[in-house]
């Protein structure tokens, strides 16, 4: 998609730094709740599908008014002041903004939108509502109607007579009421209360959204529009600007999470009404990324009439569609099966003493086993390691063997070497003795043959070690191991458990 005809001279960094007073426009964070799931309406929320407000829900978040997080929308938890302030500003359309919240920070994910809601009178101004707590209904009620553009000067508060507890509204929160109930947008509950000092849902609030006629939206606009973005694709959005009257000389910025992008600046950019800009970013799908992005456009410039300086931003937000986990499984079991392979080996390079004693580590087993499609009649794998001088014991099945067990060996000397190949247990038995030494206890494999795994050496009848070599070739093509090992497999390893020899 093209590209915004702006000054690319002007930016050749990722992370372009502006004045702190125009950076602020577009620091804005996303809803306490951010989508990530790619399902569409209220599908990818199971505790919102059969709500009593689902349908007022789902239009939140169709229009991207309202978000949720992990699977679910809470449309019963308690609105906070920072939710209102950002879902009414999302509602509403409001762009325009001139100083931050008192006690906000750029950190703060209502950052912005508390900015731009002061600017619009749905937050005071001396910054006395807290954004952290929960808002009473009497506080929705006012923010509610400045937001939606109510002039609620001339307001009847005659209408509140009606209600029991209607003259605990006092001032412009009296004002404001008895506006939206003369509009239809709130009434009483069941017992006929408004009940000013208690809290609202979520999904209260989002009722009364769907109940008032949409906000006017008039004036210099910025239109952001952006799709989903299928796996393995590109986020990719596009801007166009609505009632620009003369065309408007402006500093313009494409943002990404809140972050200048760059090359997608111009210090002086023409914005007319046919003015259309896009933008574009390869993503890198990874199996943990996000799963939601904001691209936001922002304008600065000065008012031809008054020359005060009008900052406007618009932003969207944008699901990924990512691969699925298994995806992202597989290929990371290809990869480490292509790097086992390649780093296996069945050639003994050590120094032929028992200092010798090197490994791979647990998952390049695991990948090897699973590369070479080993399978056993059991649900144990034995694979000799020729090259690290141990024997590795798996459990589980073809394709998804579990490193159980390693132990250190000695296998073939050069001369006699134990052969390589794919094998199986064939038999057990308690010992061999013989009159110059004693091996306790053996376990057999390749049928019709002396080989099989034993122990050491001892002097026969006896306890004492003959030959204690370990951990290197030197053996006449058996497999010796340490007590702990053998007796290990005799007592655990079934016969017609498949024997590997690499």
């Amino acid at each position: 998609m093209k590209k915004m005809d702006m000054d690319k001279k002007k930016n050749h960094r990722s992370r372009r730094k502006i004045p702190a007073a125009f950076l602020a426009v577009f620091l804005v964070a996303s809803a306490a709740l951010t989508p990530v799931y790619a399902a569409s309406g209220l599908d990818r929320f199971s505790d919102a599908k059969s709500h009593w407000a689902s349908a007022s829900l789902e239009k939140a978040v169709e229009e991207g008014v309202l978000n949720g997080s992990d699977g679910k929308l809470n449309p019963n938890g308690t609105l906070t002041g920072a939710e209102m302030a950002v879902i009414l500003v999302r509602k509403s359309g409001v762009q325009q903004w001139e100083k931050t919240y008192p006690g906000t920070s750029a950190s703060d994910w209502y950052y912005m939108p508390c900015a731009v809601a002061m600017y619009q009178g749905i937050l005071p101004q001396d910054g006395s509502l807290a954004l952290k707590a929960p808002v009473t209904r009497s506080q929705v009620f006012l923010s509610f109607a400045h937001a939606y553009g109510y002039d609620i000067g001339e307001a009847d508060t005659g209408v509140l007579s009606q209600y029991p507890d209607g003259s605990l509204f006092k001032g412009e929160e009296a004002l404001a009421v008895s506006e939206l109930v003369k509009r239809g947008i709130v009434s009483g509950d069941d017992k006929g209360m408004l009940n000013p000092e208690k809290n609202i849902t979520r999904a209260e609030f989002v009722t009364m959204l769907y109940r008032a006629d949409a906000p006017a939206q008039s004036g210099f606009r910025i239109e952001v529009s952006a799709s989903d973005v299928p796996a393995g694709g590109s986020l990719k959005a596009s801007v166009s600007f609505r009632n620009v009257g003369s065309p408007k000389t402006c500093e313009a910025q494409w943002y990404l999470d809140g972050e200048a992008v760059s090359g997608y600046y111009a210090a002086s950019k023409v914005i007319a009404q046919d003015t259309v800009s896009s933008f574009s970013q390869k993503l890198e799908f990874s199996k943990y990324m996000a799963t939601s992005h904001r691209i936001g456009f922002g304008l600065k410039y000065a008012d031809q009439q008054t020359g005060q300086q009008v900052k406007l931003y618009a932003e969207k937000t944008v699901i990924v569609n990512n691969y699925s986990a298994s995806y992202y499984d597989n290929l990371e079991k290809s990869a480490l099966e292509k790097e086992a392979l390649a780093t296996v080996s069945s050639r003994y390079r050590g120094n032929y003493t028992s200092s010798y004693d090197i490994d791979y580590s647990p998952e390049i087993k695991q990948a090897f086993v699973h590369a070479k499609g080993y399978s056993s009649r059991t649900g144990y794998l034995i694979w000799v390691s020729l090259a690290t001088q141990k024997v590795n014991v798996f459990g589980g099945f073809k394709g998804n063997w579990d490193l159980m067990r390693t132990f250190r060996c000695a296998t073939g000397a050069p001369s006699t070497p134990t052969p390589v190949g794919v094998t199986y247990v064939t038999y057990k038995q308690s010992a061999w003795v013989t009159d110059s030494y004693t091996c306790r206890p053996i376990v057999r494999f390749y049928p019709g043959t002396g080989y099989a795994f034993h122990s050491r050496l001892y002097y026969p009848n006896t306890n004492r070690v003959k030959d204690a070599s370990m951990g290197f070739p030197v053996s006449h093509g058996c497999v010796r191991m340490e007590d702990i090992g053998i007796y290990w497999l005799y007592n655990n390893i079934p016969v017609n458990t498949t024997v590997v020899i690499y």
